[in-house]
């Protein structure tokens, strides 16, 4: 069996999660395993090794196993929690009144995504489609979970002031809402 480490590197005092790689009965540097990260309490973590630091991931290390070890740790989304997220309660309460349950994650984005497509709709009116890229391009948009732009020259999605990133605390083995990225400095304060 393959147990996986974590490799990580320390950014000015806080330890981030850059891959993993396997024991000595198999895999190589770099190749990461999906929820495979130790904690820093784990036997293989850097707490071991005397740190005590604030430990860091984005989503793709979640899943069973790096929850059962992760308390602590912050995790970075794409996706926030829409039943504590106070900038989302109208849309929590719509889709539970309407589906009888808490949105799932990425819903709030994907409503995003439906209304910044509408949006572009309705400003092309009856022109054809090339119209509606246009002005997908030609002006931002403020949705419930970010602000949607895209540099006209090079139709890339530009992060603003209110990128659409997320901050998570794992505890208890359940990842618990912390701030949306434009919030996090008022809420760790």
């Amino acid at each position: 069996m393959t147990e996986w480490r974590p490799v990580v590197a320390a950014v000015a005092g806080t330890v981030l999660l850059a891959g993993c790689t396997s024991g000595a009965d198999g895999g190589s540097a770099g190749e990461g395993k999906k929820g495979s990260a130790r904690s820093t309490s784990g036997s293989d973590g850097a707490g071991e090794a005397g740190y005590r630091g604030p430990c860091v991931a984005d989503e793709h290390v979640l899943g069973a196993r790096f929850l059962a070890e992760a308390d602590g740790w912050h995790i970075g989304t794409g996706y926030t929690d829409a039943a504590a997220d106070p900038r989302i309660k109208a849309f929590t309460a719509a889709h539970r009144a309407r589906f009888g349950a808490a949105p799932a994650p990425w819903a709030a984005e994907a409503y995003d995504t439906v209304r910044f497509g509408a949006h572009g709709l309705a400003a092309a009116g009856d022109d054809d489609r090339s119209v509606l890229r246009s002005e997908l391009l030609r002006r931002s948009w403020q949705g419930i979970t970010r602000k949607v732009s895209y540099d006209p020259d090079s139709e890339f999605f530009e992060a603003q002031e209110d990128a659409g990133a997320f901050l998570y605390r794992v505890k208890d083995r359940t990842m618990r809402f912390v701030a949306r990225a434009d919030d996090i400095s008022r809420t760790l304060r």
